[in-house]
């Protein structure tokens, strides 16, 4: 879909426009004098409302073909630590007012921040026939979402380095988390019936045989992940989804 407005040449540089075309927009400069001037004030309403309809049409539509971000009993049933630092559980029931769960692992925050994180930048999804999804995943926009922005606490960006990439996060550390959600065994019992005996929430990470462009290495290609959610995840996330949109991850502790 697309809006066209009639108008002088020398007003579209200066009028803000944005033009919606599928879901791709483009934006100019808004000069709200020079509207005021030549359009009448119902007009500027009329195409304002228009505008903002055809962008909710389209975002509601993008937001609808994804998966949610998180089940909400993940936090109902407090099956990932409230610390950065989680220890060891070794499987005793947590009872809470939604139901009952229990963990034998070391999930923290950091875990369900990485959870959070596949869920809101895969590439791909494929549902598979026995309850499981398939996710592409780019490692790379993980360990930007994870990323703290800090190279030493109290350090100064000087002129010279202030366009510096910021650090991403361990690539090791990365990948202990992942192989952390893939060891990790969780049993649940909801109160609305629903139930399960002990499951994974993630399998092993597989390579895909999909390659992208390396943004820290020009030139060079990197090689995408494959990340299983466990069917009794999934059915989790079918009985209560929650979608929201991830701001930066920051170290607060």
């Amino acid at each position: 879909m697309s809006l066209k407005t009639v108008m002088p040449r020398d007003l579209k540089s200066k009028l803000y426009i944005t033009r919606i075309s599928g879901c791709q927009t483009e934006e100019f400069h808004q000069g709200s004098q020079c509207i005021n001037h030549c359009l009448s004030p119902a007009e500027v309403t009329k195409i304002s409302t228009k505008l903002q309809q055809m962008r909710q049409s389209v975002m509601a539509s993008a937001r609808s073909d994804r998966l949610p971000t998180t089940p909400a009993y993940a936090a109902r049933l407090r099956i990932f630590q409230a610390t950065r630092r989680p220890t060891t559980q070794v499987g005793g029931w947590i009872d809470t007012r939604w139901g009952q769960s229990r963990v034998a692992g070391a999930l923290g925050q950091r875990h369900a921040d990485v959870m959070d994180l596949l869920m809101h930048t895969y590439i791909r999804s494929h549902h598979e026939a026995d309850g499981r999804i398939r996710l592409l995943i780019d490692p790379y926009l993980l360990r930007r979402g994870l990323s703290t922005g800090r190279t030493r606490p109290g350090a100064r960006k000087s002129a010279r380095n202030r366009h510096t990439p910021t650090p991403l996060y361990s690539a090791e550390h990365l990948d202990k988390l992942i192989y952390d959600l893939s060891q990790a065994e969780v049993q649940y019992a909801l109160k609305s019936g629903l139930h399960c005996e002990k499951y994974k929430i993630i399998e092993p990470k597989e390579w895909a045989t999909v390659t992208m462009a390396d943004p820290m290495h020009p030139g060079e290609f990197r090689t995408l992940w494959r990340i299983t959610l466990s069917s009794f995840w999934v059915r989790l996330i079918d009985e209560l989804g929650v979608r929201y949109d991830i701001p930066p991850i920051k170290r607060t502790a």
